[in-house]
């Protein structure tokens, strides 16, 4: 094993990317003393139906928002996949790839009362520290094992499903950063023509 590389993965479809996804980003940089963090665009969420917008699109989108952090990097591991990745694939992939010191995996509140029924949950246990991210509307209930993240700037539930919502009322929803509302209003609307 690497004797001093740190890494977290967050994971999500993104579908599209939001502000609350940003400060995610921003606040794991902020409490976590890591090297690296690897934002991981999933094809297909295996808990969810097809996403609204193409594995490519929701890539560059998130790849063109994070491009000014330095210890980011946006990776394309589950699209390449071509299907639903289980999380613990992701795991498996980053823990033997890179050999890290230390391996944190971030979930939002609202995957904690079914995460012990994730595919592959004993091996992420072992491999990967939890790290638990504030969810507007859910409870963030103590666990030994987990390290809990904050959203201090987020005082409001705030989804994909959400803004695809809005969206579909031909209304912009303000909860999609300034630089990518142009293109995920047009993306939206040629989806849906």
């Amino acid at each position: 094993m690497s004797k001093t590389l740190k890494i977290a993965l967050y994971g999500g479809s993104f579908d599209p990317p939001h502000i609350a996804h940003l400060e995610v980003v921003a606040q794991i940089l902020e409490h976590l003393d890591i090297d690296r963090l690897f934002v991981l665009v999933a094809y297909q969420n295996p808990f969810k139906g097809a996403p609204c917008f193409s594995p490519k699109q929701r890539l560059a989108w998130m790849r063109g928002l994070l491009s000014g952090f330095s210890k980011v990097e946006v990776s394309d591991f589950e699209i390449c996949a071509q299907r639903p990745v289980p999380s613990v694939e992701s795991v498996l992939h980053f823990h033997h790839s890179l050999r890290p010191s230390k391996l944190y995996f971030v979930i939002g509140a609202d995957n904690l009362a079914h995460l012990s029924q994730w595919e592959g949950y004993a091996t992420m246990q072992e491999l990967a520290e939890f790290v638990v991210v504030q969810r507007e509307g859910y409870p963030l209930e103590p666990r030994l094992d987990s390290l809990y993240i904050p959203l201090p700037r987020i005082q409001e539930r705030i989804s994909s499903t959400q803004i695809k919502a809005l969206l579909a009322q031909h209304k912009i929803p303000s909860h999609l950063p300034p630089t990518l509302q142009g293109g995920v209003i047009q993306a939206f609307k040629e989806i849906h023509v």
